[in-house]
C-alpha cells in the first residue's frame, strides 16, 4: 500500500501571508479561556490580539497589522 501525504490547506490564509512575509506567529490560550495571538517581526513592532475563538483572534489581528501598515 502507498502512503500519500498531502498538504491540507491553512483554515487561516491570513496567518500564512504573515508567515510568508516573515512573521513568526505565537498562538496562546489564557487562563481565561481566550486565545492571543502574537505576530513579531524584526524589524517591526510586535501585534497582539485576543479573541474568544481563535478565528476572531486572527480577524483582530490582521486588522491591527493593517492600521499598524497605514500608519
Amino acid at each position: 500500500m502507498q502512503r500519500k501525504e498531502f498538504e491540507m490547506p491553512s483554515p487561516y490564509p491570513i496567518l500564512e501571508t504573515l508567515m510568508s512575509k516573515g512573521y513568526t506567529i505565537e498562538l496562546s490560550m489564557g487562563d481565561d479561556r481566550w486565545f492571543y495571538i502574537t505576530a513579531s517581526h524584526p524589524q517591526k513592532a510586535d501585534v497582539m490580539s485576543t479573541g474568544n475563538t481563535i478565528a476572531n483572534a486572527v480577524i483582530l489581528l490582521d486588522s491591527r497589522l493593517k492600521e499598524c501598515e497605514a500608519a
